[in-house]
């Protein structure tokens, strides 16, 4: 018994001087501190992600009606929108200045001022540069409406082509007012 209770004194004493030399070493030294500090960071980003705004760099539709082009899709205002006649194979790609790994996006439908008199999505498809594709079913409101990403590895750019739409009053087009993309940061 007495010499587990000097073995035991010994690995504590032992342990007390280890902690306070590494604790003057990580005061005393940056690239430790550095070292810890990110792979801590890393660790909890693994455990908790955070999704960040991801904005395209370029923006290309196969159709737009005048002074409706793609780029107001983009353009961080939902009082613009991007409009086109419906047809088959409407289509509108981003390009991103690097790889992400999109997991949502934020979609406000239809023309702003004039929700009920275009058409807006009801199926969209998301096809990746990787070649991946998934189906999206966007609600019929003019409110901000989030929709989660499920089949995306690390893309540089997506096409969304508008395969059905939600009729409008007056005329077979199209519009999206805003669309937002978040990735895993």
């Amino acid at each position: 018994m007495f010499l587990r209770s000097v073995q035991f004194r010994r690995v504590r004493a032992f342990l007390l001087v280890f902690l306070v030399i590494l604790t003057v070493v990580f005061t005393v030294y940056p690239p430790l501190r550095n070292t810890v500090r990110d792979n801590a960071v890393a660790l909890y980003r693994k455990i908790v992600p955070t999704l960040e705004p991801i904005r395209p760099i370029a923006v290309r539709a196969t159709s737009a009606r005048p002074d409706h082009g793609a780029e107001l899709m983009w353009d961080t205002y939902n009082n613009t929108y991007w409009s086109a006649d419906f047809a088959r194979r409407l289509r509108v790609t981003f390009r991103f200045d690097d790889s992400h790994l999109l997991r949502s996006i934020i979609l406000y439908s239809g023309a702003s001022d004039e929700f009920t008199a275009n058409g807006r999505p009801s199926i969209l498809r998301l096809t990746y540069n990787t070649k991946r594709t998934e189906n999206l079913l966007p609600q019929d409101t003019n409110r901000a409406q989030t929709l989660e990403l499920r089949n995306t590895t690390l893309v540089n750019s997506v096409t969304i082509e508008i395969v059905d739409i939600y009729d409008g009053a007056e005329a077979e087009t199209v519009a999206m007012s805003e669309i937002e993309f978040f990735a895993l940061s």
